[in-house]
């Protein structure tokens, strides 16, 4: 309801007490002034005046029922000035499912099926130099070839309270235009030792940080992180886009 809708009923209100009051008044002067033979014909003019009052006042609270906005009518039917709180919004996306044609947007945390919470924090799309200051033995990409570092974080929201919860990098994946699937553990994809590797045990509610990575061409794009905990390609499997 504006400020002048408001008011106006406000003023109606006020209006309305000031008839009531003077009618009221006016009935007593005129039960005074008739004579007692005239008494019962004063009473029944008294009693109409009081219900043709109680219905306009019944009118009067229905309009500014019916004015006011939903949620802003207290127990004696006039709106009140407070206004609606606005719905909390849960920052967390929860579908039902992704696919490389529909993965999670760039930095946009994913509740999964399994009871993690899981986001992209930063890709390095060139992390040789990196991997090679981890550990100099580190075998250097072939030619045409690079290393890709994904970093997650990870929320544990599942599970045993006595018993913690594994979160490796074996659970992820790259997949890219190529269709081709490249992890962690691939004796031909793989990158060595790397810097921060994603190997924790989390209580729930615990949230930590680490690195996936993985050996892919250089030509490869529209690169997906692939969340997949089982042996097979079902529906706890997540897709996010690696596309900032």
């Amino acid at each position: 309801m504006t400020k002048q809708s408001r008011a106006s009923m406000q003023s109606r209100i006020i209006l309305f007490v000031a008839i009531v009051g003077f009618a009221m008044i006016g009935a007593a002067l005129l039960y005074a002034l008739l004579p007692t033979e005239g008494s019962q014909l004063s009473a029944r003019y008294l009693r109409a005046t009081a219900d043709a009052l109680d219905e306009r006042a019944t009118e009067i609270a229905q309009a500014a029922t019916r004015q006011a906005p939903s949620g802003l009518i207290d127990r004696s039917g006039i709106a009140t000035q407070t206004a609606p709180t606005p719905a909390s919004v849960d920052p967390v996306k929860t579908a039902n499912s992704t696919s490389r044609q529909s993965p999670v947007p760039w930095g946009q945390s994913w509740s999964t099926p399994d009871g993690l919470v899981i986001r992209v924090v930063d890709v390095d799309l060139d992390a040789w130099p990196r991997v090679l200051a981890e550990n100099q033995f580190n075998e250097q990409p072939a030619d045409g070839m690079r290393m890709l570092i994904v970093r997650v974080e990870v929320t544990n929201q599942n599970g045993d309270s006595m018993t913690p919860r594994q979160i490796a990098d074996s659970d992820y994946r790259v997949v890219g235009d190529r269709g081709i699937i490249y992890s962690s553990f691939d004796s031909t994809t793989r990158c060595g030792v790397i810097p921060d590797e994603l190997d924790w045990e989390l209580f729930p509610d615990a949230t930590i940080s680490g690195n996936v990575c993985v050996m892919l061409p250089q030509d490869e794009g529209e690169l997906r992180l692939i969340y997949k905990p089982g042996s097979g390609w079902d529906e706890d499997v997540v897709y996010f886009d690696l596309a900032e």
